[in-house]
């Protein structure tokens, strides 16, 4: 039964008219919802419960399924999880309509006509599938161009991520490409500030005092409910302090409205700010000299052989961020500007976050280059109230992939996108330019491609010339559990199994200060549909492009 909006709509109408004439309404809908595939009321039988892992976002928090007869009627959060605590965000709650839409991909889907539409794919076996899509990688492997294939995924610590990443170090390419940028300006400011390649965590709850730059940390932060929760015990959960947020931005955003205090600027002036902040510090000696001393290189000038005289940061900001500069630059006062600085200094624990507006939108490099010397500054680096790098997960590594001529050989091979390379020597990744170098057929062809947990037809910054990269490559295969703009396009549908179907296990996510390790089971007794796990598709690829020696495992259960 298909439900338009103009059959709604009419209905609707007919449910009110049937009322006036005695006729129960809820009757006439439930049995419209009765025709749809799933049932109205879950079958009868015994209540249980059920603790996963939700995987609507990185975040990482712990679930609590409801079931009743074998359903799964409610989602909450795991109150003994370290994540969440028992809390769940509205996304995590309509995990279940992910699990029950109708629209899920029913099993392997071979598409044999025109692309951009679902009628034109039909249902397959998985034995077929795996066996020419295995077949395919196969040859292009063992015809010497291992380095064709590009992995185009999500940012994930999951087991079905970490394998597809090994499957492509393996097949010998170096095109792993993940989509979701969200951190990728932080951690390059980290990365140019300490020597540490890794997404910051702010330490919110010890925190007595918050400079954003123009951080969404309300709206699109990593983690969002454990974010949230570090938010409220910075705002109230100590007794007799109440932290102060100051946000630094050009519109008034959710984080804006929920401030103590939001400061107007004009666009693209947040690094201003920043170093303007810096500056006052510094010209008044409000900065911890000792902590400045131990700890950091490169505050005062630096005179070398020859004469030659490398400025320091002081110099700098006395050069280009005056307080008058600055204050003609972003369109806030002088007095404004002092006032946060000193309020910056005095503060017991002042802690500056750097722009981020979601996975697509990490902020700007100077931006997360300004808040990381602020906290320099202030010395609240790798404090209680501070910034924060998180530990490694001390699991057991997996074997070593031995790579053999024709591995190593691929992997020498320059990255399709030009990340860590060239112009872009910091850059994890930079999917845009790898849609050019896919049109442009250089440095080589991508003669295969692989998408996981990504739709760069939708969510990138060059949509339509996504969409003409993917037509030019011969073989697209996508992991989309519902069929999304960019799998539409592809030759293959291998749909994953949901994350309440599935046994799978996260490592700490982004954003969360402590290594963490949570395990998922799966929630249904067999999954609804014919979908299997991505790692357990990728052990089977890996079997049929004969790589099992970078495999050893038979199944996902040993795997774990």
């Amino acid at each position: 039964m298909r439900l338009d909006r103009r059959h709604f709509v009419g209905l609707g109408f007919g449910a009110a008219a049937g009322s006036a004439l005695g006729i129960p309404a809820g009757r006439l809908f439930s049995q419209i919802l009765a025709s749809a595939d799933s049932p109205l009321y879950p079958p009868r039988g015994k209540e249980g419960h059920c603790l996963s892992v939700c995987a609507m976002c990185p975040g990482g928090c712990g679930l609590r399924a409801r079931k009743i007869g074998g359903r799964v009627v409610k989602l909450d959060g795991n109150p003994l999880h370290p994540v969440n605590a028992g809390r769940l965000c509205p996304k995590g709650q309509a995990g279940l309509q992910s699990l029950y839409h109708p629209d899920r991909a029913p099993g392997p889907l071979h598409r044999v006509g025109p692309r951009g539409s679902l009628a034109s794919f039909e249902k397959v076996s998985w034995d077929r599938a795996l066996e020419e899509i295995g077949g395919k990688l196969r040859a292009i492997r063992e015809e010497g161009r291992p380095e064709s294939l590009v992995l185009l995924r999500r940012n994930g610590t999951d087991i079905g991520t970490r394998l597809a990443r090994r499957f492509t170090e393996a097949f010998g390419s170096p095109n792993d490409v993940p989509l979701d940028r969200g951190d990728e300006a932080a951690a390059i400011a980290l990365h140019l500030g300490q020597g540490v390649r890794a997404t910051p965590v702010y330490d919110l709850p010890s925190a007595d005092y918050v400079l954003s730059l123009g951080g969404a940390l309300l709206e699109a932060w990593n983690s969002p409910v454990h974010t949230m929760r570090a938010y409220g015990a910075f705002r109230q959960a100590r007794t007799g302090r109440r932290g102060k947020l100051v946000q630094v931005e050009p519109r008034l955003s959710g984080t804006g409205a929920s401030a103590d205090e939001w400061i107007a600027i004009r666009p693209g002036t947040e690094a201003i700010f920043g170093f303007g902040i810096a500056a006052v510090l510094l010209a008044e000696g409000l900065y911890d000299k000792e902590f400045v001393a131990d700890k950091t290189t490169g505050l005062e000038d630096r005179h070398e052989a020859g004469g030659l005289i490398r400025p320091g940061l002081r110099s700098v900001l006395e050069k280009h961020f005056g307080l008058e500069q600055v204050a003609a630059e972003t369109g806030v006062s002088v007095n404004v500007i002092l006032r946060i600085a000193r309020e910056f200094a005095v503060a017991r624990r002042s802690l500056a976050v750097g722009s981020r507006q979601g996975p697509l939108l990490p902020g700007r490099l100077p931006d997360h280059l300004a808040a990381h010397t602020l906290n320099a500054l202030v010395g609240n680096l790798d404090q209680p109230g501070g910034l924060l790098v998180a530990d490694d997960v001390p699991l057991a590594p997996w074997p070593a992939i031995r790579a053999n001529a024709l591995t190593a050989s691929g992997r020498r091979r320059p990255r399709l996108d030009g990340a860590g390379t060239g112009d872009f020597p910091l850059l994890a990744s930079d999917p845009e330019q790898l849609a050019e170098a896919i049109l442009a057929g250089t440095p080589y062809r991508a003669e295969a491609m692989l998408i996981l947990g990504a739709d760069p037809l939708l969510t990138s910054a060059a949509c339509d010339r996504f969409t003409a990269a993917v037509e030019k490559v011969p073989l697209v295969v996508s992991f989309a559990t519902l069929p999304d703009d960019t799998s539409l396009y592809a030759d293959w549908i291998l749909p994953e199994a949901h994350f309440l179907e599935r046994w799978d296990m996260q490592t700490t996510p982004p954003g969360v200060p402590y290594p963490a390790v949570s395990l998922s089971r799966p929630a249904l007794d067999k999954p609804l549909h014919d979908v299997r796990p991505t790692a357990e598709i990728f052990l089977d690829l890996a079997r049929r492009v004969r790589l099992e020696e970078a495999f050893p495992w038979k199944d996902l259960p040993t795997l774990l």
